[in-house]
C-alpha cells in the first residue's frame, strides 16, 4: 500500500482560506435583510409620511417601516373617491373603508348574519387586514362631505397610507406592510 501524501503549506493555506470564506458567507446570509417589501406593488421613496412623533414608532427608532409613503402624499384622514362609491377614515389604530355599490358576493363573516354592511367594510391595522362585523357606517363625516382623494393620489396619516385609483382604494399599515384593496368588484386582503 502506498504511503499517504502530506499536504504542503500552500495547500493548507488554501484550505484555511476556504474555511474562513465559507464562515463569512454563512454570517452574511444569516444577518442579511429579507429584501424589499414595498407593500403597494410599485416603487416607493425613502421619505416617511407625515406623522405625530409622540405616537409614531418609526420616528423613535424602536421600529422600522415595512413600507414608506411617497413624498407627495397628502395628509387627509377622511376622504372619498371621485365617484363617491368608496369612502375611508384613517385613525390611530386602523384605516377603514366602506363601499356602497358592489358587483361581488360579500363574504360570510362569522357571527355577522343578516348585516347589510357585512363585506362592504374592510379595515387594516398593525395585526392585518380583515372584514369587521360592522354595527354602523365607518366613523367620520358622510361620504358626500369628505375631501375627494383624486385618482392616483395618496394620503398618509400616522402609520397608515391609502392610495386612490380608478379601480378602487388600497390602504396599507406602514409598519407591518399589511394592506387591503377594495373595489366594486371585490376586495383583496394582504
Amino acid at each position: 500500500m502506498p504511503a499517504a501524501r502530506r499536504l504542503g503549506p500552500v495547500e493548507i493555506t488554501l484550505i484555511v482560506i476556504d474555511v474562513i470564506l465559507i464562515g463569512v458567507l454563512i454570517v452574511l446570509l444569516a444577518t442579511a435583510p429579507d429584501g424589499p417589501d414595498d407593500g403597494a406593488g410599485g416603487p416607493t421613496t425613502t421619505t416617511s409620511a407625515p406623522s405625530d412623533p409622540a405616537t409614531d414608532e418609526t420616528t423613535s427608532g424602536t421600529s422600522t417601516q415595512a413600507v414608506t409613503a411617497p413624498a407627495d402624499a397628502l395628509d387627509v384622514a377622511e376622504f372619498a373617491t371621485p365617484s363617491g362609491n368608496i369612502w375611508c377614515t384613517i385613525g390611530d389604530s386602523a384605516a377603514v373603508c366602506q363601499i356602497d355599490v358592489i358587483d361581488y358576493q360579500p363574504p360570510q363573516i362569522e357571527g355577522c348574519a343578516d348585516n347589510e354592511l357585512a363585506g362592504k367594510i374592510v379595515q387594516v391595522s398593525a395585526e392585518g387586514a380583515e372584514y369587521p362585523c360592522p354595527t354602523e357606517n365607518i366613523p367620520g363625516a358622510a361620504a358626500a362631505d369628505r375631501t375627494v382623494l383624486d385618482y392616483d393620489q395618496t394620503t398618509a396619516v400616522g402609520d397608515y397610507m391609502c392610495a386612490s385609483s380608478e379601480t378602487g382604494v388600497t390602504c396599507t399599515n406602514l409598519s407591518a406592510g399589511h394592506r387591503f384593496t377594495i373595489t366594486r368588484y371585490g376586495p383583496s386582503l394582504d
